[in-house]
Formats: structure tokens, sequence, C-alpha cells
């Protein structure tokens, strides 16, 4: 009885594992389908996430920059949204980490270093308004907590992204991520904007402002285009295309103002990086861009082409309140700062002040006068030497990077330009796209240095060994 069993066993080669496993199915569905069965199987899962999570950090970036994207929280409690809790589980694998190296990899970052003095400013900031305003008038209004609280967990993420963030596979994990989540982004605005919105904006998260979904299309696009055109083996070079076509089309469909610039400026950097291409491949490229226009242009609305084109606040078109308002909003701005000239107003209390002395519950819609009023000019001038030192360590990588992560050099260096262009109309220092131009410009850098320093170490060797076997022939004196 029991050879035939075994020989029976046998005969089911590959698929015993799968056998198994549908036994086992079978036999937990009673155990699943009561109540402590659910909770059993919701706590069999958490344990097996963490296992996975402490084994692969990299994916709990990954669920973190979703989630946060995206702003979705099940559980509708704050602390208890899947990004805090996976940054808990990603604790272990950095304490391991820190045991094992006996330091943080992010503190070798000059811009991890320059965010710290950041969180300082504006936390000597904070405790200054809270001296001055002890009682915010309109407490509703006031988002200091808030403004600290996305501070320090994008800073967290910052840290985290540094240390675990090391190889090829793990950085195109992340850029794909992005790319992904901005193309749903983009095709979720064209349903809203062909349901009757007036601008195009998602239905969900980071991007349901219109102004900030066209700079995170031309964001996306950028990456596209260069992984198309700059990749030393694009894998999925043919999804790019369409996709490229989808978020310009979402762009234009906002009708923003800072979203045209971008476009503009996007466009300028696309023909610039053409230099060096044979004429082939630059008129293969120019009766693409042309045809993305052409295309789009056609598709769009043309009051979305208007409202994106008109900057005369004095016309009487469409969108035109909103741009007198900003510039009263720049005015009341600058007047704040004056009166505060060392460590601002603290960096939550503006839109209560503004509509204590304007009347108007509104943003400084300007990154920079953000900083200003809210910090002082210590915290704007830590700004710009963030962005000048990223730069810089950009230019750097344009000459030192891998050959098959330059395209990625090159659509980081343009994003950047874009993001300071779209930082002049929009509260966006706070923002994930922030800490991820940061922290992959830092994981690059980090990568090209290991890189050199192994292909250096065996010219050091063998220079070594020279000098020891000419040591060994030369005549003894």
């Amino acid at each position: 009885m029991l050879p035939r069993t075994l020989s029976s066993l046998r005969a089911l080669g590959p698929s015993l594992p799968l056998v198994g496993l549908g036994i086992l199915t079978l036999a937990l569905v009673p155990l699943i389908a009561s109540p402590r069965g659910t909770l059993l199987l919701a706590a069999a899962g958490g344990v097996f996430l963490t296992i996975f999570l402490v084994r692969r950090p990299h994916w709990g970036l990954v669920l973190i920059l979703t989630f946060w994207f995206l702003e979705i929280n099940p559980t509708g409690v704050r602390y208890l949204s899947v990004p805090y809790v996976v940054t808990l589980i990603l604790l272990v694998p950095l304490g391991v980490a820190l045991m094992r190296e006996r330091t943080i990899a992010a503190w070798s970052v000059p811009q991890v270093r320059i965010l710290v003095g950041i969180a300082v400013v504006l936390v000597m900031s904070t405790v200054w308004s809270q001296m001055k305003f002890p009682e915010a008038p309109l407490p509703a209004l006031d988002t200091t907590t808030r403004s600290l609280q996305l501070f320090l967990t994008r800073f967290g993420f910052l840290v985290l992204l540094l240390q675990f963030l090391r190889t090829r596979r793990q950085i195109h994990l992340i850029v794909l991520t992005v790319a992904v989540l901005i193309v749903v982004a983009g095709g979720d605005a064209l349903m809203q904007f062909g349901r009757g919105a007036a601008r195009a904006h998602s239905s969900f998260g980071l991007t349901e402002n219109a102004n900030r979904l066209a700079f995170s299309c031309l964001f996306g696009i950028s990456l596209l285009w260069f992984y198309r055109t700059h990749a030393v083996r694009p894998r999925w070079g043919f999804l790019t295309l369409p996709a490229i076509f989808l978020l310009a089309a979402a762009a234009l469909a906002t009708g923003s103002r800072s979203g045209f610039l971008q476009s503009v400026v996007l466009g300028l950097f696309l023909l610039k990086e053409q230099r060096g291409w044979s004429p082939a491949r630059r008129l293969q490229s120019m009766a693409v861009l042309l045809a993305l226009v052409m295309v789009v242009a056609a598709a769009v609305p043309s009051a979305q082409l208007i409202r994106g084109t008109t900057f005369d606040p004095a016309r009487q078109t469409r969108g035109q309140e909103s741009l007198r308002n900003r510039i009263n909003t720049v005015v009341g701005a600058l007047e704040l700062s004056l009166e505060n000239p060392v460590l601002g107003i603290g960096v939550g209390n503006f839109r209560w002040l503004h509509q204590v002395r304007q009347g108007r519950t509104l943003e400084t819609h300007n990154s920079y006068l953000w900083a200003l009023t809210g910090a002082g000019p210590f915290a704007l001038g830590l700004y710009l030497l963030l962005f000048l030192v990223t730069y810089r360590t950009l230019r750097w990588l344009h000459r030192h990077a891998p050959p098959d992560l330059r395209w990625l050099v090159k659509a980081l260096r343009v994003n950047l330009i874009l993001f300071l262009l779209f930082s002049a109309f929009a509260d966006f220092w706070l923002s994930e796209f922030l800490y991820l131009l940061v922290g992959l410009t830092a994981v690059l850098a980090s990568l090209a240095r290991r890189e050199s320093a192994v292909a250096a170490r065996p010219r050091a060797v063998s220079l070594a060994a020279a000098r020891r076997l000419v040591t060994a022939a030369a005549p003894a004196r």
C-alpha cells in the first residue's frame, strides 16, 4: 500500500506543491469564514508583510510613496495609515544597519545636513510665532502642526530612501512607481475632464489640484522621454509614446499658466539634449514633438488653451480673477515678510493672518514667499543652497554617472528646473517631489562613487605590485 502511494505522489511531479496548497486552502476555508479566522488571517498577513519588508525594505519605500501620492488611508486614522505602519517596520532594518555600520548613510549627504538646518530654523520660527501669537484668532486656518508634520515625515522618507536604495534595480523600481502613478493620475484627470470638469484634475491624492497635476504630468513626460531617447536598452520604450501623449493632453487640459510655462521650458530642454544626434534621429524626434503638439492642441478645448496662455490680469477672461488674487497675495506676503524680517510669522500662520488683514483665506501660492514669510531669510537661503547643491551634483553626475543611468540624470536635471519654476506658483517645498529629486540625486551620486572606487581598486593594486617588483629588482646599495 505504501509503495503504491509513494509512486502516485512521484507521478504528480512538479504539480505536487500546487496540490498541497489546494488541500491546505480547502482545510482553511471553514476557519477563514469565521470572525476569528478573518482576524487570524489578517494577523498572518501582517506578519508576512513585516518579514517581507524587513528583508526587502525598498518595497516599503514603494508602498509609502504610493499611499502618499494617492492619499489613501483605509483605517481613517492618520497614525494607523499604511505609510506610518510601514515606516515603523522599516525602523527595524534601519536599526540593524546602524548597529552594523555604526553610521547613518544619509548623514554623509550634504543635502541632508542642509535639511537638518532648515528643520532647526522652522522649529525656532514656530517657537517665536507661538510667543508672538499665543492664540490664533482663527485656529481652523492655522496649519503649523500639519506643515511641521509634513516636513518631518518626508524627511524621514528621505533618510530611508538613502539607506535602502542601493542598486540599479531598486532605483528603476522607484522611478517606475512614480511614472505609473503619474500616468494613472493623468488618465483619471482626462476622464474627469470628459465628464464635465471645468479644469482637468484627478479625483484623488496629490493631483486633485489642477496646477499640481500639470507639474506632475510634465515631470512624468520628462522621465518617459529621456528613458525613450537616452536609455541604453529601453525595454518598454514602445509604451512611453502613448503615455507621453496622454500626459501632455492632461497637462494642457488643466488650463494652468504655470503648466504652460513649464511646457515651453521642457520643450526647449528636449531640443537642447539632441546635440550630437545624427540628422535622421533629430528629424525623427522633431516629427514626434510636432505631432505631439498638434494632436494635443487639437484635442484640448480652446478655453483651456486661452486660460493657460493669458497672463494679463486686466483682461476679463476665464481665470483672470485667480491671477489678480495671486498678485494681491504676493503683495501681502511681502508686507508680512518686511514686518517680520528675522524668523518670519511661522510656517502655518499665513492663511489666518492674511484673512485677518486682507479678508481673504489664501495660501502664498509661492514657495519662495512661503519660506520667506514662514521662517525668514534663513530658511529661504537654506532652501536655495539645497537646490544649488543638488544641481551641482547633477552636473557632476552628467559626466560621472554610469552610462545606463545617464538618462535618469538628464531627466532629474530638467525636472529640478521645472520644480524651481513651479515653486513660484505653489507652496510646494513640503511635497514628495522635493525629496524624490534630492534623494534620487544623492543615491545616483553614491552609486557612481562606489563603482568608481571599485573600478580604481584593481589599478591601484597593479601599481602597488609593480612598485614592489621594481623595488625587488633594484640592486642593493
